[in-house]
């Protein structure tokens, strides 16, 4: 699989490419049955898979948006649509798997987060008037690789940690003391290193796209 990162097609609209070592058939199953892709994608989700079918994103009743599908070819594309922009999943066969692009189009003014926002990398590093948040587009990222470790049957957690020795070694040796000698639980402490090393590599995806939202965005910052 090969894991590049995302580019912009213009100011309102940025593209995913991944090739997955899988038949479309296969990458297309993942996409569209919810069971599946309630799996990679970290929350529930439920689709009604065909034109103009409603999908919820995120566990009821208080799910986090929802999306219309305005087009569906199958096992070709897919996509979702609602008055913040549009979601456009397209499969090519090619010879070492299938091409995944991923479209994400916000329209003028929509997907901006308020500026009191405090959640770490909620900041705007194209201009205020842009959507791309380094955790978001840092969070699609992360996605694509559970996806592919999900059509690769690998644990989701693959690829997760975070490339900085010294930042693993910190958390190896608080959970190594918290185990020998405050009686933390080895589940326990494999659930929080889960959750410790994936926290990380979030933030590392973070710079990585502040950096690059802010050098190759169309029009530069404002």
């Amino acid at each position: 699989m090969t894991a590049n990162l995302a580019t912009f097609v213009d100011r309102h609209t940025m593209r995913h490419v991944r090739v997955y070592p899988h038949p479309v058939d296969r990458v297309w199953e993942a996409i569209t049955d919810d069971k599946q892709v309630s799996r990679w994608f970290g929350f529930p989700v439920r689709f009604d898979l065909k034109v103009g079918g409603e999908c919820a994103w995120g566990p009821e009743p208080n799910v986090f948006y929802e999306t219309i599908i305005t087009e569906l070819e199958p096992k070709t594309l897919i996509v979702h649509s609602n008055d913040d922009g549009y979601q456009r999943f397209e499969l090519t066969d090619q010879a070492d798997g299938c091409r995944f692009d991923y479209v994400q189009h916000f329209f003028p003014g929509k997907g901006l987060i308020p500026e009191d926002q405090d959640m770490p990398g909620s900041d705007a590093p194209g201009g205020p008037d842009t959507p791309w948040h380094p955790n978001f587009v840092g969070g699609f990222h992360a996605i694509w690789d559970n996806l592919a470790n999900f059509l690769d049957g690998a644990p989701l957690e693959r690829g997760q940690e975070p490339s900085d020795r010294f930042v693993r070694e910190v958390i190896d040796n608080w959970l190594w003391r918290q185990t020998s000698f405050e009686g933390l639980s080895d589940a326990v402490a494999a659930d929080y290193r889960r959750q410790l090393y994936g926290t990380a590599r979030w933030n590392e995806l973070n710079q990585i796209y502040r950096d690059h939202i802010r050098e190759t965005i169309p029009g530069g910052t404002s």
